[in-house]
């Protein structure tokens, strides 16, 4: 199954290598068929202003493609019209969330965690999952002739994370190696930041090691070239939440509409609304508590104290 968890801005001129730099939001607006205005959603927001937002999973025609008919059940289902909307880096789509440019939107356990330190009272609606499982991992990857079995086996080498907002990317295996005495800036020879939507930096000796999620490797090509060095603690999937500013009725409809869609849920044109050929990687929704991304929260607090910063 495709996952398009993480993403960049900048390349350095190694294909998957990059540094990150902000751009302007996207929107896809092939989305944006009304219908039934009269109902509840409509009342409440303007049909302009409904956006559902993602974190830069990948590029904006594959991500339209991925969750175009998601998006056109749930504006059936709703009445009025959700817009794609794609943020510019991924802790961009918490201020877009405050500042009411979304109302609704896909976050990574990580980015929740964000959330919830800085108390920006956000609401939860609902978790993804897929088939059984809930949570996923990071791996850090190697060559499959890499002499070394450890983190520490890494000393000096050419490492590379993803985005500072990715859970399996950054957060959990930062965290894992500070509790291990690991100090990357000390550790490591170099760091970057990459897309790892292939793991070729890799396999090229561009790199000598690097962060991905578990679902990436499995469906790598490459994955038999490849070994692991490490995995990280498990990892909550997305959180579905809304704006402070959505109103709570609109809410509690989409929760509902969340919990019913599965695997088998189509459009009247017999598309199916969750389709993992297309690159959506999650099967369907379920409710949760908040202490369900109590753990990713001590994470985030650590790499925050780690790196520094403030909630």
């Amino acid at each position: 199954m495709l996952a398009f968890r993480q993403l960049g801005f900048f390349i350095l001129g190694l294909s998957s290598l990059l540094f990150l730099q902000c751009s302007k939001p996207q929107y896809l607006d092939e989305f944006t068929e009304v219908q039934e205005k009269d109902s509840i959603a409509a009342r409440y927001l303007s049909v302009e202003s409904i956006n559902f937002g993602l974190p830069p999973w990948g590029a904006p025609a594959e991500i339209e493609k991925s969750y175009g008919p998601f998006l056109k059940y749930l504006s059936a289902k709703l009445g009025t019209s959700l817009r794609l909307y794609i943020s510019a880096d991924y802790s961009m789509l918490l201020t877009d969330l405050k500042e009411n440019r979304v109302q609704f939107a896909l976050l990574p356990a990580g980015l929740y965690a964000d959330s919830l330190n800085q108390k920006m009272n956000l609401r939860y609606i609902a978790s993804t999952v897929q088939g059984n499982k809930n949570h996923y991992r990071g791996l850090i990857i190697v060559r499959k002739n890499f002499p070394g079995e450890t983190l520490a086996d890494l000393k000096e080498k050419k490492f590379a994370f993803v985005e500072k907002s990715s859970s399996s990317g950054y957060k959990y295996p930062l965290a894992a190696m500070i509790k291990s005495g690991i100090h990357p800036d000390k550790h490591f020879g170099q760091i970057f930041f990459w897309v790892p939507t292939r793991s070729n930096a890799v396999l090229r000796g561009s790199i000598d090691g690097g962060a991905v999620y578990d679902d990436l490797l499995e469906n790598d090509e490459s994955e038999n070239e490849l070994k692991i060095l490490f995995k990280t603690e498990t990892i909550p999937f997305e959180a579905m939440v809304s704006a402070p500013a959505t109103p709570g009725r609109f809410t509690s409809k989409l929760r509902y509409l969340l919990t019913e869609i599965s695997e088998e849920t189509r459009l009247p044109d017999g598309t199916k609304v969750l389709d993992s050929s297309k690159g959506i990687y999650f099967s369907g929704f379920t409710v949760k508590s908040e202490d369900f991304y109590s753990f990713t929260r001590e994470i985030d607090s650590l790499v925050r104290q780690y790196s520094g910063d403030t909630p």
